[in-house]
This record gives structure tokens, C-alpha cells and sequence, in this order.
């Protein structure tokens, strides 16, 4: 697998226009790195976002007396409503999710709504940014994890249920360059080369796939050549991100970000250069939609999830 290359995608970030305005200015991060702190619900992937209901409605009247009665008349029409819409409208399903599980747990998000399922929405940060907020007591339904360890956590501090524990599957990373860019590095190797300046990875002690990404450049020997070249992005997304603003040269990713990739030369990092990427998945204690968590964790593990999952780049999870 260590010789598979393509051409893809443009980032399935593509990059969001405002995600790459935003990225396009972001500090590099080689010499601090990024608080592990709480953080909270990133709104950007958590649409849509918690507001209150607004109504609008249009109207004219032209009397003054006309204009204050028909105006209670129709807030008080659209209270009902939005009363109504409130009591049959269940509120959504909250997931915790790495932001490498970001295209497969959205796709799978809205093909659980198509099924009937409850409408789920986001919260993408690194692994450990989300277990430390579930152990704060982050209201989450649901906790995807790119590490046991981190699911550990969770179930440990008694916010997750150990019994529903699920693995995802085996995630694996990927060297990408922007298209049109420098001649992209032909292996991890080829980044020894001075020419890339800047290499984008999630931080290590925050997110597996940075840890990933250190352990493989390890192996290749590389690691005191470049070491003083790495940017840290705080989740392996930000990395991405990083690099396809211009921020980095390279970055070193998930496989599950590119895949899909047709415009930007990537290629897969051999899986033998790191440890195992074994994604999770638990229900959470503390949200309000516990029996819900469960039926979309039973449809994430059924075979129409699990063909998601394959074509996201997960490789078959093997036993937990």
C-alpha cells in the first residue's frame, strides 16, 4: 500500500471558503504549542447552530391600532407554531467526533436522518480536546475517537458506557501538497529536503495522527532533519488546512480527509511506519438522547455504514 498515489480532491474542506480565509491567516504554531484546553462545540460543523427560533413574517396595515393588532395576532399565531415545532422537533443527536472521522460521520449523519433517524449534529477537535471535555461534562450523546485511549478516558470518568463501545475501524495517514505548488515530495523520505520548508501535522500530544505522523518520520529517519520544520495544526483537519491555505508546505493527514481528492497530489503513508489508528465509538451518559446514540451507533456498525466507512478510507477494524 506504501506505493499507492492519486490526484484528488481540492479538501473535501475545498477549503470551505470560510475556513480557508480563516486558516489563510493563522499563526504557525512550531514553537508553542496550542492550550489543550476545554474548547467548546465548534459551531462551523455543528449546523444547525443552537439559536434561539426566530420567526418573520410579512405584512401591511395602516391604521396604527390596525398595525399593533395584527402584529399580536401574528406573534402570537407564530408562538403557537414555534411551540408546537418545539414539542414534535426532538433536539439533535450530539457527537463528539475527531476531525478525521469529519466526511465519513457527516455523510453518515444524513443517511441515519434519510432512515429516519434523529438529526445529528458535530463537535470536531482532536480526540483529547473532546475526551477532557467530556470529562468536564460536555453534553455530548456520543464520543468517535481516532484512539482507545481516549475512549479509556472517557468510559473511565464514567461519561461512556464501556458495553457500547464500537471500533470504526483502522485509519491510516497521508502525505498531501497543494496542486500546483512545488514538485510534491515522492515519499515521506523526500522530506529531508530543505526545499520543504514548513510540514503541517496535528499536534502529537493532542491528536493520534500527529503522534502517527512523528512515529512514521521516525521510522524513516528523518525526524532530526525536519523536526524543526513541523507546524502543528491542534486537531489533523487544521493541519490540512494549514497546508492548503499556504500556511505549510506539505502536510502529513488522514487518508479519510483526501481520499476523495482529485485535485491535490497525495499519497498513502505505509501503515507499517506507525502504530494502529483504531477509530471508536461510545454513547455518552450525560446528553439526552441516550436510546437515540445507540440506534446511530447500530447503524454506523450495519453493512450500509460499514461500506461508508471503507469508502471514507478506513480499513476493516478487526476485533475490539
Amino acid at each position: 500500500m506504501s506505493g499507492l498515489t492519486r490526484a484528488g480532491i481540492g479538501v473535501p474542506l475545498a477549503l470551505r471558503a470560510a475556513d480557508a480565509s480563516r486558516y489563510a491567516t493563522l499563526r504557525r504554531a512550531t514553537v508553542q504549542a496550542p492550550s489543550p484546553g476545554l474548547g467548546t462545540l465548534d459551531g462551523r460543523h455543528a449546523s444547525p447552530r443552537f439559536a434561539p427560533l426566530q420567526a418573520h413574517g410579512t405584512g401591511t396595515a395602516h391604521r396604527p391600532g390596525a398595525a399593533l393588532a395584527a402584529g399580536l395576532a401574528v406573534a402570537a399565531a407564530l408562538s403557537l407554531a414555534a411551540c408546537e415545532r418545539a414539542q414534535s422537533s426532538p433536539p439533535p443527536l450530539r457527537v463528539a467526533a475527531a476531525s478525521s472521522l469529519a466526511g465519513a460521520l457527516e455523510e453518515l449523519a444524513g443517511a441515519f436522518g434519510d432512515a429516519g433517524g434523529r438529526q445529528v449534529v458535530f463537535g470536531f477537535a482532536s480526540s483529547a480536546q473532546l475526551a477532557q471535555q467530556l470529562r468536564a461534562g460536555a453534553p455530548f450523546d456520543a464520543f468517535a475517537a481516532a484512539d482507545p485511549r481516549y475512549t479509556d478516558l472517557a468510559i473511565d470518568a464514567g461519561v461512556c458506557e464501556r458495553a457500547s463501545r464500537r471500533r470504526l475501524g483502522r485509519g491510516a495517514l497521508a502525505l498531501w501538497s497543494r496542486s500546483g505548488a512545488e514538485a510534491p515530495p515522492t515519499g515521506l523520505a523526500a522530506l529531508a529536503d530543505p526545499r520543504f520548508r514548513r510540514i503541517a501535522i496535528a499536534h502529537p500530544e493532542l491528536a493520534p495522527y500527529g503522534a502517527a505522523a512523528v512515529a512514521a518520520l521516525k521510522a524513516v529517519g528523518i525526524w532530526p532533519q525536519v523536526q524543526a520544520r513541523i507546524v502543528h495544526g491542534e486537531n489533523v483537519r487544521q493541519a490540512l488546512q494549514f497546508a492548503a491555505a499556504g500556511e505549510a508546505d506539505v502536510a502529513i493527514t488522514a487518508l479519510s480527509l483526501v481520499i476523495a481528492d482529485r485535485q491535490n497530489p497525495w499519497q498513502l503513508v505505509d501503515v507499517a511506519l506507525h502504530p494502529p489508528l483504531l477509530q471508536e465509538l461510545v454513547v455518552c451518559l450525560g446528553g439526552h438522547a441516550e436510546a437515540d446514540a445507540r440506534a446511530f451507533a447500530a447503524f454506523i456498525d450495519g453493512e450500509a455504514g460499514r461500506a461508508v466507512l471503507r469508502r471514507h478510507g478506513l480499513l476493516p477494524p478487526g476485533p475490539p
